[in-house]
């Protein structure tokens, strides 16, 4: 009786503390991982509404989003602000969990290039950035990619 009494409580617990609207956060820069300092957030832009969420010790809560509008979203990382738009909100909300890494391309050497080896003429190109979706527990990752020329505005 005891056991069961201490196997229903860390089933509990383990049911409460695994959110899948919590998200594992990274974010890399030409390759290496960095520390994603304090004060960075992102923000979500959906029907003309905006959440501003805190990342937190690489941990992001995921606000509460329509399964039906599309979303803009704005990471402000560690002085660098990486934008997607129209994201379906399916892919941002998960029945499992799931880590997020972000990774901004702006100096291409020979391992990058690799990485994009898609892309024959890097020196049109100022900056790549994107955004990874890793499933922890079942399937396959995807990923959104923004590519920035050297003569555009940003």
């Amino acid at each position: 009786m005891k056991y069961l009494l201490i196997l229903t409580l860390f089933f509990l617990i383990n049911s409460f503390t695994k959110d899948t609207n919590t998200i594992l956060t990274e974010y890399y820069h030409n390759g290496k991982i960095k520390r994603i300092k304090s004060g960075s957030k992102i923000l979500f832009i959906q029907s003309g509404d905006s959440v501003l969420v805190n990342v937190y010790q690489g941990k992001v809560i995921l606000p509460a989003l329509d399964t039906i509008n599309d979303v803009n979203v704005i990471f402000c990382f560690n002085e660098k602000k990486l934008s997607f738009n129209s994201i379906h909100p399916l892919k941002l909300i998960n029945r499992q969990n799931i880590k997020w890494e972000l990774n901004f391309y702006n100096k291409f050497d020979k391992k990058s290039k690799q990485i994009f080896y898609r892309i024959k003429d890097f020196s049109k190109i100022k900056t790549i950035y994107y955004w990874k979706f890793e499933p922890i527990e079942f399937g396959d990752g995807t990923a959104i990619t923004v590519t920035i020329l050297k003569d555009s505005l940003m």
